[in-house]
């Protein structure tokens, strides 16, 4: 560097940092220890947790030319670009370390933040804290530098200003075992892959390569594997990356029982395998191979006597089940995990103090609220989502049913809870029935004068319930030789009716959500016949009598759903408007073409927390025109005004 900037330490560092990040012949980041995992995976001595993140990158490779004289910098907890950016940061996570003999205290730069362990710098050490203030532990990064040579000091004899310092740490002299000292035995891994040959020394090797989007995962006899997602943990096994997404591990003839390939997403790569004697190419085998996201396929890689190179045919021994947990709680195992194929997977819900599990969905559709969930006999990958809620909060299960002669034969107006001659009141609908004896009660017209004859209230009938029955499954009770199903929702909504139950779902292949309100019967479309009109958690849906789905609005707000909505013909024309009111807006829906989505011919901002409430329409004023009341509560920050509004129409007079 110019003179000027080796006495100006601010200079310098700017300089350094502009360097390292033009990706030039002047410099280059080498890596991130940020988004870049390392070879090594665990935790060594003095650490918590394993602090990697990211996949591990493997060789990186770097055009030089002989006799370049070249240092390292270390920012110790930001990007350097955070540095360029602001080189008058006083930030010690953002400010630069230096591998450089001693200039200004002020800057770091000083004999000692980096050290070479076994003077061959086939593993240098780099302390992240000026060592003013330093924990000395030199294990912070580990590197290795091809073929270096220079001046850099033996951690046995770092100084710094001021004299010798004692040994470091846990860190003993080289060549003793435990360096550095580490539960697992990292430190002794580190070290013999330090001293170790190159995977070209001695007798043949293999190359494996594979093309995006697969990746490679190449194992030995002993379980130990070299990946990007798993670091290399093969001593001498070596992974490089290409700029495609390509990627080649070598490792000796003898070190490789197997490969695994996987994907983020599904397509079509090239996978090749390439035996070698030192440099020399000896044979190879290649295979094109289709892969599914998430499901990894395991295969064999064998080396003749004649160092002849195969590739068994790749095929899955086990699927990835994904699962994940809401706030409030945990699902265990959770993540990706990996089934056998054909057998089964168990997942555990724990809620956390104050919690309970409020729903449970297996590939999307609800299992209830359970305690665990199993896939038995497993072929293809899954998912298993579990929500919490809070013991306190309000329990918006209850179902209401509305009653309509859906197909003007007058017969109907009874099905929504009738079979035969009995009427149905389940208190308990909407939540899972306990095993054991499950009461009901029912109002039978005994003398078929279409009233009903029992007092309100009166248990005349009992069900027998086993296991506890879950998410659309129905239990009967028999009286009088009359058989009446029951429906249990579990936090669903589904239809119950004549041509029911099942789980009203829209065109786009999703339920419109849990719990809900009293639906609304109208005739939305014009056509002379009725329709059902419901509010879910996440959809305001309209269905034919039939069950049929027709229309459907998206709703905001997705975490109540217990909201209800009215209908009133406005325009006098024979067809119904629905009025709707979610947590920001009170809107009036209609179906006005052909498309799925039902056309807002109104939207007002009222802002409610969506308790058990619905608009309501009458006419307020008495003026024989029909006015919309609507409450906007204090419970939601959708809006500043409060209270009871009424809007009415304009040209009312």
């Amino acid at each position: 560097m110019p003179g000027g900037l080796l006495s100006d330490p601010a200079l310098f560092a700017e300089e350094s940092a502009r360097r390292a990040v033009s990706d030039s012949p002047e410099g280059h980041v080498v890596f991130s220890d940020i988004t870049e995992g390392v070879r090594f995976r665990g935790a060594l001595s003095g650490e918590h947790d394993d602090r990697n993140s990211g996949p591990y990158m493997g060789l990186k490779h770097f055009e030089m030319t002989p006799g370049d004289r070249f240092a390292l910098i270390l920012t110790p907890d930001a990007a350097l670009q955070d540095f360029y950016d602001s080189p008058s940061s006083a930030d010690p996570g953002i400010r630069p370390l230096f591998s450089l003999a001693p200039g200004n205290d002020s800057y770091g730069m000083r004999v000692g933040q980096i050290a070479d362990v076994n003077a061959g710098g086939a593993a240098l050490v780099f302390e992240d804290i000026d060592l003013p203030d330093s924990d000395r532990d030199y294990q912070d990064i580990v590197f290795q530098i091809g073929e270096p040579s220079g001046l850099i000091p033996r951690f046995v004899s770092v100084t710094v200003s001021g004299g010798e310092v004692p040994p470091l740490g846990s860190l003993p002299a080289p060549g003793e075992e435990n360096w550095p000292a580490s539960p697992d035995g990292k430190g002794k891994e580190i070290t013999e892959h330090a001293d170790a040959p190159s995977v070209t020394d001695g007798g043949p090797w293999i190359s494996v390569s594979v093309t995006a989007p697969c990746r490679v995962t190449v194992y030995d006899a002993e379980g130990r594997e070299c990946g990007m997602l798993t670091g290399c943990g093969i001593t001498v096994a070596v992974l490089e990356t290409g700029s495609q997404g390509e990627q080649t591990i070598s490792v000796p003839g003898t070190d490789i029982a197997g490969i695994r390939l996987d994907a983020d997403d599904s397509g079509t790569c090239a996978l090749t395998a390439v035996s070698y004697v030192a440099e020399g190419e000896i044979s190879s085998d290649s295979e094109t191979v289709g892969i599914v996201a998430d499901l990894p396929l395991e295969s064999e890689v064998s080396l003749s006597d004649g160092l002849t190179v195969v590739i068994g045919e790749p095929e899955a021994d086990y699927v990835i089940i994904t699962a994940s947990a809401g706030e409030h709680g945990t699902v265990s195992p959770s993540g990706k995990v990996a089934a056998a194929l054909g057998g089964e997977q168990t997942f555990t819900f724990t809620p956390g103090t104050g919690w309970h599990v409020a729903d449970v969905l297996a590939d999307g559709v609800s299992a209830g609220q359970v305690a665990d969930h199993t896939f038995s006999e497993v072929t293809a990958g899954h998912t298993i989502e579990v929500v919490f809620e809070a013991d306190n909060a309000p329990q918006d299960t209850d179902m209401t049913v509305s009653k309509a002669d859906l197909s003007g034969t007058n017969t109907d107006i009874r099905e929504p809870k009738l079979t035969g001659k009995v009427a149905v009141d389940i208190t308990n609908i909407g939540k899972t029935a306990p095993a054991g004896t499950y009461s009901v009660t029912l109002f039978e017209d005994t003398d078929a004068d279409e009233a009903f004859d029992a007092s309100a209230g009166q248990i005349i009938g009992v069900a027998e319930v086993t296991d506890g029955p879950g998410s659309g499954e129905t239990v009967t009770v028999t009286f009088n030789d009359i058989s009446v199903p029951l429906l249990f929702a579990d936090n669903r909504i589904f239809a119950f009716s004549k041509w029911g139950p099942f789980e009203l779902d829209t065109a786009e292949g999703g339920s419109i959500g849990r719990y809900g309100v009293q639906p609304t019967i109208a005739d939305f479309d014009g056509d002379g016949d009725a329709e059902i009109g419901v509010a879910g958690a996440s959809k305001y849906a309209v269905f034919e009598a039939d069950g049929t789905f027709s229309r459907y609005a998206n709703i905001r707000d997705k975490t109540s759903g217990s909201t209800g909505s009215s209908v009133f013909d406005f325009e006098g024309d024979g067809v119904a408007e629905i009025v709707y009111a979610d947590e920001l807006y009170l809107r009036i829906y209609r179906i006005a073409d052909d498309s799925e989505v039902l056309t807002t011919v109104k939207e007002i901002c009222v802002g409610s927390g969506t308790g058990h409430e619905l608009p309501v329409i009458a006419d307020v004023d008495n003026d024989n025109n029909a006015e919309i009341v609507v409450a906007a509560n204090n419970d939601y920050l959708g809006g500043p005004n409060h209270g009871i509004f009424v809007f009415g129409d304009k040209n009312d007079i």
